[in-house]
């Protein structure tokens, strides 16, 4: 459901005239997978725009980062989304490259970004060899050039392939196409989608589906004997349905290819299902396309075939996680809970590498929109980027990547503005309709550590590691401050308001009751049983019990 919410999306915005949103929407619908984006479509509408919207459009991150935009242009040097195999003269190296260069290669021509799938291949393609002086091996041109030409023809195989079978969800991406083989159905094709395999014939049109690979028992591989091929390499795919008989098909030469590729989005979709999480699938749907192109561009070479397939294998994460770990890292089934896991999403999906997440603020619809009736979760993360989700559909609604420092903690501070602490001690004030910065907001001179909001709404209370406390008016942003300790570093890790205007300041070695002036009213130190302080590491305030949680594990 993400990818065609994210495509009708993409077509609303280009159609009521938001240009630029429209191709930021596909943008995200290219990063969830290459193959569901319509670049014809974009090609277009980049053809379409003034030069004014065309020099905003540079200006903005998703375009400058994205390799695709630029691909899309029309200098010859660069690589053309066609059914051809040409490759681009900057994108390929010209010489062996080590794993950085390699990165920054792969990124550019969108065969992965996940930092660790990135090493995974690069491995893969040296063999995890080291040269005599024990440096690891650089991946030479021709390797390099040899998978991506395999990349760029499946890519293109199954491209025209899609546009001639309309029996496929909004959602479906063809991940790969067989040659003409014998099946139990006769002599016709298969397909492998992230839903399903199916079967179709050239010439009458004929569409089958074999099996939906949630239904998939098991995967065996077997010699299917006939009078002319005594040893005809096939595969035999077991179903989970009752009474329904095991579909063959002989694959010959490509049959080891085959059983990885179907293998590792069987195993991705099983555990996605387990955790609740879309984008383990489109993980295992793009682990699978690099490693169908990496043993099909060795398929010719005089390497031993063994060997090609040992190195395949970590290629292969999620088919891995299914034979080991899978049961010991991601089973949910001896944990004693009362909770139930309902979602889980990936902020750091379309990033290099995963960032921390620092702060989540979730709104409830009514709040954030008076015109829509659904929830947003704003989350921040470790990379300085903002990430604002809907809760309806768990799609990334926007991204602020303007924020110069983590922020540590949020607060919607009225039906219009969120307001973000950071690290570097600056608020800023973010317009919840656009997710842009409005305004930000000094004085802190340390990590904004905690911010809460006045009983009549109208000041913002903000405390800074250091103790320094402001209050703001929300309207005209008027401050007025004090500090909390003064002859070392507070250690302010929270402030939260109490009756009658009085505030709750959790220290590392103490919790404070102060008035909006500054003067402390209680002072509540803990003690662990052997009568030493404890460090405090977190603090929750509810209306009759204060809870806090130290550092040597204990609650009080």
């Amino acid at each position: 459901m993400q990818a065609t919410c994210l495509y009708m999306k993409a077509l609303l915005q280009i159609a009521n005239g938001n240009t630029i949103e429209g191709l930021e929407t596909l943008n995200e619908l290219h990063v969830t997978g290459s193959k569901l984006c319509p670049l014809t479509l974009a090609q277009k509408v980049l053809e379409s725009i003034s030069d004014k919207e065309r020099q905003k459009l540079e200006k903005m991150d998703f375009f400058k980062h994205n390799s695709m935009w630029r691909n899309l242009g029309t200098d010859s040097k660069t690589f053309q989304y066609s059914n051809t195999s040409t490759v681009s003269i900057d994108s390929v190296p010209k010489r062996p490259v080590d794993l950085e260069a390699f990165a920054k290669h792969v990124e550019q021509l969108d065969i992965a970004v996940d930092s660790e799938v990135i090493s995974r291949l690069f491995h893969a393609l040296t063999f995890n060899k080291e040269t005599d002086d024990g440096e690891q091996m650089k991946v030479m041109p021709d390797v390099f050039k040899r998978f991506y030409d395999v990349w760029n023809k499946q890519e293109s195989d199954c491209q025209q392939v899609s546009a001639c079978i309309d029996k496929l969800d909004w959602n479906e991406c063809l991940l790969k196409v067989s040659a003409l083989v014998k099946t139990d159905y006769g002599m016709g094709h298969i397909g492998l989608t992230q839903k399903r395999l199916f079967y179709f014939e050239d010439t009458t049109g004929e569409y089958r589906e074999i099996i939906q690979l949630r239904d998939i028992d098991n995967v065996e591989k077997f010699n299917w004997l006939s009078v002319f091929s005594p040893r005809n390499p096939a595969l035999r795919i077991y179903s989970k349905v009752k009474g329904a008989k095991p579909f063959r098909v002989a694959l010959k030469r490509d049959c080891d290819i085959w059983s990885a590729v179907i293998k590792e989005v069987w195993s991705g979709r099983l555990i996605s299902v387990q955790e609740k999480d879309i984008h383990l699938l489109q993980q295992a749907a793009r682990n699978a396309l690099i490693a169908d192109a990496f043993l099909t561009s060795f398929q010719d070479s005089k390497l031993s075939w063994t060997e090609v397939m040992a190195a395949a294998t970590n290629l292969c994460y999620f088919t891995n996680l299914m034979h080991g770990a899978f049961e010991v890292i991601l089973s949910m089934d001896d944990i004693s809970s009362s909770f139930t896991l309902a979602h889980r999403i990936n902020p750091s999906a379309t990033e290099s590498e995963r960032a921390t997440v620092e702060a989540l603020l979730y709104i409830a619809g009514s709040a954030a929109n008076e015109d829509s009736q659904s929830s947003k979760l704003w989350v921040s993360l470790g990379s300085n980027k903002v990430v604002v989700y809907d809760v309806a559909t768990w799609l990334c609604e926007s991204r602020l990547i303007s924020v110069e420092s983590r922020v540590y903690c949020f607060l919607q501070a009225d039906d219009k503005t969120i307001w973000a602490g950071t690290r570097d001690g600056l608020i800023y004030v973010i317009d919840m309709e656009t997710v842009t910065s409005e305004r930000q907001l000094h004085g802190h001179n340390d990590t904004v550590s905690g911010m809460c909001l006045s009983q009549d709404s109208r000041r913002v209370y903000s405390g800074s590691l250091d103790g320094h406390v402001f209050y703001r008016d929300i309207a005209t942003f008027e401050s007025t401050d004090f500090k909390i300790g003064t002859e070392k570093k507070s250690d302010l890790i929270g402030i939260w308001l109490n009756a009658k205007e009085t505030l709750w300041c959790g220290l590392k070695d103490s919790i404070l009751l102060i008035t909006d002036t500054g003067v402390v009213l209680k002072t509540l130190e803990l003690y662990d049983v052997w009568g030493k302080p404890g460090i405090i590491e977190s603090i929750l305030i509810q209306q009759v019990r204060t809870y806090s949680c130290t550092a040597n594990k204990r609650v009080f």
